[in-house]
C-alpha cells in the first residue's frame, strides 16, 4: 500500500475520532442538564476547535502533495576542460549569477540583465521598465519601456534592446519590434523599426523566394504579399478564410499580432570574415528572424548600421526555427537551431556565413531536446568548448569533440512543467572583478 493511501487511512481515522468526541460531548451536555447559554458557548468553542483541525489538517495535505522542485544539480565531469568564469543565468522572473561550482552569488529582479563594461552596475528588464542597479541592488534609475528578447550593452555602454510597440496596418491590429538605443543621459533612440522597414522587408524576402515556404502568386506589392501571400505570419492572425483561383481571400483578423519576430542582436566585433566580405566587418548589426509561421522560413541577416540594408542573409530552409546567433572571431556564425515544422532534431550549427556551409553540430545527448521548440542559447568560450542552454533547464558545456564536461541543471518550473531556462550566459572573472574586490 503507497503512503499516500495511508495518509488517506489515518485521516479518516482521525476524523472518526473527532466525530465521537463530539458525540460523546453532546451526550455528556443532554445527561447533565448544562444550561442552554452554557451549551451554546461550548459549541461554538468547539465548532472553531474542529474548524482548526480540519484547515490544519488539510494544509497539512496539501503541503505532502505539493510538487517541491529539486535543488540545482551540477555534474562537472571533467574540471580540466572547464572554462573558468561565472555563469548568467535567466530564468523565469529572475537571473541568477553562479560560480561553476552551482554557488548564486547573487540573483538579480528581471527576466533580461546585461553587465557593463568593467562596471559594477548592471541592466535589466524589470516589470515594464528598463532599470539600472549598482553591485548592492541598489535602483539607480529606470524608464518605462517593454523590452521583447534582446538587451545589450556596447562597448562604449549604450544599451540596446528590442522595445515592443502597437500599430494598425489597413485596420489590422500589429504589434512590433524595434530596434532602440539607450544612452547615459537616459534618453531613449529608436534606430530602427520592423514596421517602418515592413515593405523593404518584404520586397527582400520576394527577391529569395527561398525564404517563403510556397510559391508567391498575385501582386508583387509588398504590403499585398504581407496580408495576403503570407496569412500566416507568427501574431499575424489573418486566418484564409476562403481561397480561390484568382487569389481572392477574405480574412478573419485578430488583435495585436505581430508584424515580424526578431530574437536576437549582436554588433559585430572583429572577425576573420570581414577580411573576405566587408559586410561582416565590425560594428554592422547581426540579427535574427524567428518567424515560426507556416509561410516564411527563419533567417539571419547582417544589416548595415547607417542605413540598415540587409547586406547578407542565411535562410534555415529545413524550417527550424533559429534562436540566439554570434558571430565568433574566426569568422563563423554560431546558432541555436530548434525543431519546428517535422524536423524533431535540435542542433548547434557552426555556420561558414563566406559558403552558408555547416561546419560543426552538436545535436548529441540533448536532454529531452526533441521537446524543445522554443528558445535556447550557445555561446562559444575561450577555451574553444561551446555552452548551451534551453527552455528545459539544462545548461552545459562541450567541447570541441562533443563531450560534455560541465552541467547544470534547473529547479525551477513552468506553469506546464518543464523546468524553464531562457538563456545562460558566460561571464569571465576579469570582467566581475568587482564582484570579488567588493568595489
Amino acid at each position: 500500500m503507497s503512503k499516500k493511501n495511508n495518509k488517506y487511512i489515518c485521516f479518516g481515522l482521525f476524523a472518526a475520532n473527532i466525530n465521537g468526541c463530539i458525540y460523546k460531548f453532546i451526550n455528556f451536555v443532554y445527561n447533565n442538564q448544562i444550561k442552554l447559554s452554557e451549551m451554546r458557548i461550548n459549541g461554538f468553542l468547539m465548532f472553531l476547535l474542529i474548524l482548526f483541525l480540519l484547515v490544519s489538517s488539510t494544509n497539512s495535505f496539501s503541503q505532502v502533495n505539493r510538487v517541491v522542485p529539486a535543488k540545482p544539480i551540477i555534474q562537472i565531469h571533467d574540471s580540466s576542460k572547464v572554462d573558468d568564469g561565472y555563469l548568467l543565468l535567466m530564468l523565469a522572473r529572475t537571473c541568477s549569477l553562479i560560480d561553476r561550482q552551482g554557488n548564486v552569488l547573487f540573483n538579480i529582479p528581471g527576466n533580461l540583465v546585461s553587465f557593463f563594461n568593467f562596471k559594477n552596475e548592471m541592466a535589466t528588464h524589470n516589470g515594464n521598465s528598463l532599470a539600472i542597479y549598482n553591485k548592492d541592488l541598489e535602483l539607480q534609475w529606470k524608464i518605462p519601456t517593454k523590452i521583447e528578447h534582446e538587451l545589450s550593452i556596447t562597448d562604449d555602454d549604450k544599451i540596446m534592446f528590442f522595445a515592443e510597440e502597437y500599430d494598425s496596418i489597413n485596420g489590422i491590429n500589429v504589434y512590433f519590434n524595434n530596434l532602440a538605443c539607450v544612452d547615459s543621459t537616459q534618453k531613449k533612440t529608436i534606430l530602427w523599426s520592423s514596421l517602418a522597414q515592413r515593405r523593404y522587408l518584404m520586397d527582400f524576402m520576394m527577391k529569395d523566394t527561398s525564404i517563403f515556404r510556397y510559391k508567391i502568386e498575385g501582386s508583387a506589392d509588398p504590403d499585398s504579399v504581407l496580408f495576403k501571400i503570407a496569412p500566416s505570419l507568427f501574431r499575424v492572425r489573418l486566418i484564409p478564410i476562403e481561397m480561390t483561383s484568382s487569389n481572392d481571400s477574405v480574412y478573419e483578423s485578430g488583435k495585436n499580432r505581430e508584424l515580424f519576430h526578431m530574437n536576437a542582436m549582436q554588433f559585430l566585433p572583429s572577425n576573420n570574415s570581414e577580411k573576405n566580405n566587408s559586410a561582416f566587418k565590425k560594428g554592422n548589426i547581426l540579427l535574427c528572424f524567428n518567424n515560426f509561421t507556416d509561410s516564411i522560413r527563419s533567417f539571419m541577416a547582417i544589416i548595415d548600421p547607417v542605413n540598415f540594408k540587409i547586406l547578407w542573409h542565411y535562410v534555415q530552409k529545413d524550417g527550424r526555427g533559429l534562436h540566439t546567433p554570434v558571430m565568433l572571431p574566426n569568422g563563423h556564425i554560431l546558432v541555436y537551431v530548434n525543431p519546428t515544422h517535422g524536423v524533431p532534431v535540435s542542433s548547434i550549427d557552426e555556420i561558414n556565413p563566406l559558403t552558408n556551409e555547416v561546419i560543426w553540430r552538436y545535436n548529441e545527448n540533448f536532454p529531452n531536446i526533441e521537446k524543445c521548440n522554443l528558445m535556447g542559447s550557445c555561446q562559444r568560450l575561450p577555451n574553444g568548448n561551446t555552452l548551451i542552454s534551453n527552455i528545459l533547464g539544462y545548461v552545459y558545456e562541450v567541447t570541441p569533440d562533443k563531450i560534455v564536461v560541465w552541467q547544470w541543471s534547473a529547479e525551477y518550473a513552468t506553469i506546464n512543467g518543464p523546468k524553464f531556462i531562457y538563456r545562460a550566459y558566460w561571464y569571465p572573472k576579469e570582467k566581475l572583478k568587482w564582484l570579488e574586490m567588493g568595489e
